[in-house]
């Protein structure tokens, strides 16, 4: 038999196990502490991965080096066969002390310029403007809102419309980066240069004109700019009939001068794309249904979605074949549903897909709208992103399609591809506000990454500095993190004075009421003229309000407050605003002494979001069940569902338990208090 020795047996002789381990060691922690820099510097988030190819790349280096060379005798050796191992003395080489003295500093500097290139490298490719995908700039465009010349408000519509419609054509191209609609929007009235709005927007071109529609006949004035030096490349007049198929015309034709300008040549295929099908014969269709657009995108309020749901069956009526009309009808009757609890549209909702499937069951809308109705009207999941990913093949990179993949996604926990689809979309649409608000930055802040949620917050600020959300947001992030109290009050105070420091404290609980002793002025002015409309935030305020002292008078406008509250019967309680609304209401009735019925109504809420696999709401919906049956006597249980929240790692830290006020029945508690100080 032979005596060689096995190759496990020889790897362990020439140590190159042990410097395995080492290296993977060392690796390791500089991962770590590139991942706490990273984000304190606002580098990609690409910059870890690149570490991590480098590390790897590293790895068979150093373990070929292992299994050539030894450390022996004095000195460093080729690291001898195993037949020579015994008897042959060593070969002359370099000292110990001379090995020790090289390959310490080099190893650490070698270590050290892996770190510094993947930082530099990050930071390099993080100095792209916002929206940038670090392709080339100069094949991308910005089509900024059309002007409506005539200043007619019954216009504007049309005008908007016939802007969208042009944005939706270049899209489907797929030759350039097409800035998306809401990106653009606010550049309305801009005082901005064009070369300033390119480079926020991180574009090499800029598309402005100006509609007027007048009589029986439409113009179009555009000119196409160039992002960097403003130079006027081209301009073009266009000036027609007004019927659907010259708007329709006109857009064929400037989205096909657009992609010659910007692209090199133009296959027979992508000509074939550009002059495509026209959705409706009927100009009275066409205007109700961008009626109805200008409405839902106005606000989500319910007045404005059901107007829209008007405009939009009213262009069905005229022309049943509206494929475009019935799905938009489907998407706003189904979040009538979602977003007010109203149960019976989502019938209305079904049926309006169900025509547009007959019409063109492989139109985008048509699986887009399937899919919102599997999302908001059964949360179906599975059966939503199916949809989804159909519509997305159909119209790759279209953000509208992309934001409720990602949604779906976090409802799922499939956080990380989450965040792939909202990336992926905020290229294309780097200022979509619910994009970078509530998609990105509220979804960072409930896994606790700060610094990026911090980040998507502050670009939520620069786009809309009046609205109170990313206040209250930032402020629960305070809170969340254990920056304390005064932290998370300062934030509320960054509001301007176009924000109502009420309104920012009501779209986080957990703020209301660990910051009511401090906004108690503002808070009880909403007693006054109690303007809220959604009773998901006003219930939030509600919650602050019951841990204040109030006079007789005041105590007796919030039970009015309450009362308006729960008075409307006509939403599914279970269903509305994602089901905190049954939980809150339990904490009313569990502060009122209510104790089964309280139990009885969070546990219901619970159960619907657990039947559901809804990873993203039910953790808050469960602390506050939680709450419910701390409140109701039931310690036991509320620790219990306290220490399983912790545990996933969603919404809630100990530092939320330490600072929160409705813990102060239990704060004493042992169980409690382990929880607590855990943190």
């Amino acid at each position: 038999m032979s005596n060689r020795p096995s190759f496990l047996d020889e790897l362990k002789r020439r140590k190159v196990v042990r410097v395995a381990v080492v290296y993977g060691a060392t690796a390791f922690a500089l991962l770590e502490a590139a991942d706490l820099i990273v984000p304190r510097l606002e580098l990609p988030d690409w910059t870890i991965t690149l570490l991590l190819v480098i590390a790897i790349l590293g790895l068979p280096l150093a373990l070929m080096m292992a299994w050539m060379f030894d450390v022996r005798d004095g000195g460093v050796h080729r690291t001898p066969h195993a037949d020579e191992a015994e008897g042959r003395p060593p070969a002359a080489g370099v000292t110990g002390a001379e090995f020790q003295s090289w390959i310490s500093p080099r190893a650490a500097a070698g270590a050290g310029a892996v770190l510094v290139l993947g930082l530099t490298i990050g930071w390099l490719a993080g100095r792209s403007p916002a929206g940038s995908s670090g392709a080339d700039e100069r094949a991308s465009i910005a089509v900024l809102p059309f002007t409506n010349v005539a200043q007619d408000p019954a216009a504007l519509p049309f005008v908007d419309g016939l802007h969208d419609d042009l944005l939706t054509h270049l899209s489907r191209l797929e030759l350039f980066r097409v800035i998306s609609r809401t990106s653009v929007q606010d550049y309305r009235d801009t005082d901005l240069t064009i070369p300033e709005i390119a480079t926020e927007l991180g574009v090499g071109h800029v598309l402005e004109g100006g509609v007027q529609r007048a009589g029986d006949r439409v113009r179009l004035n555009v000119q196409l700019i160039d992002g960097e030096t403003d130079d006027h490349l081209w301009a073009e007049n266009y000036d027609r009939d007004l019927t659907v198929g010259d708007v329709f015309a006109i857009q064929s034709e400037l989205s096909a001068k657009i992609a010659a300008s910007l692209a090199e040549e133009l296959s027979p295929e992508q000509r074939e794309e550009i002059v495509e099908a026209q959705p409706t014969e009927s100009l009275a269709a066409y205007d109700d249904f961008q009626r109805g657009m200008a409405f839902f995108r106005r606000s989500l309020v319910l007045e404005d979605v059901d107007r829209a749901t008007e405009a939009f069956r009213a262009a069905t009526r005229k022309d049943p074949g509206y494929v475009d009309a019935w799905a938009r009808l489907a998407i706003a009757e189904a979040t009538m549903s979602w977003e007010f609890g109203l149960r019976d549209r989502l019938a209305l909702a079904e049926a309006a897909v169900e025509r547009a499937r007959e019409r063109d069951a492989e139109h985008p809308l048509t699986h887009l709208a399937g899919a919102y109705i599997s999302y908001y009207g059964y949360r179906d999941y599975d059966g939503a992103l199916a949809a989804l990913r159909r519509a997305e093949s159909l119209r790759p990179g279209d953000p509208e399609i992309l934001a409720p993949i990602g949604w779906v996604l976090r409802r799922q926990g499939r956080w990380d591809e989450a965040f792939a689809a909202w990336e992926a979309a905020f290229e294309r649409d780097p200022r979509h506000f619910e994009l970078v608000w509530a998609s990105l930055g509220l979804s960072h802040l409930a896994l606790g990454n700060a610094d990026r949620a911090r980040r998507y917050f502050a670009l939520s600020e620069s786009i809309a500095p009046d609205f109170g959300g990313v206040y209250g947001f930032r402020a629960a992030l305070a809170l969340r993190e254990g920056e304390g109290i005064e932290r998370a009050a300062a934030e509320i105070r960054r509001a301007g004075e176009g924000v109502a420091l009420a309104t920012a404290l009501s779209y986080h609980e957990i703020t209301a009421r660990a910051l009511a002793p401090r906004f108690r002025e503002e808070l009880l002015a909403l007693l006054v003229d109690p303007s809220l409309e959604d009773p998901a935030r006003a219930y939030a305020l509600l919650e602050g309000l019951s841990l204040l002292d109030l006079a007789p008078e005041e105590a007796a406008r919030r039970d009015s407050l309450r009362a308006w509250i729960e008075a409307d019967a006509s939403y599914d309680k279970i269903w509305a605003y994602q089901g905190s609304l049954p939980v809150a209401s339990a904490l009313v009735r569990a502060r009122s002494g209510e104790a089964a019925q309280a139990i009885r109504d969070a546990d219901r809420a619970v159960a619907a979001l657990e039947a559901a696999g809804d990873a993203f709401t039910l953790p808050d919906v469960r602390y506050h069940q939680a709450a419910v049956h701390a409140l109701a006597g039931d310690v036991d249980g509320a620790v219990d569902i306290l220490a399983d929240i912790l545990e996933g790692g969603v919404w809630h830290t100990p530092a939320t338990l330490r600072v929160d006020p409705i813990w102060d029945p239990i704060r004493d508690d042992p169980r409690f208090r382990t929880l607590a100080d855990n943190g």
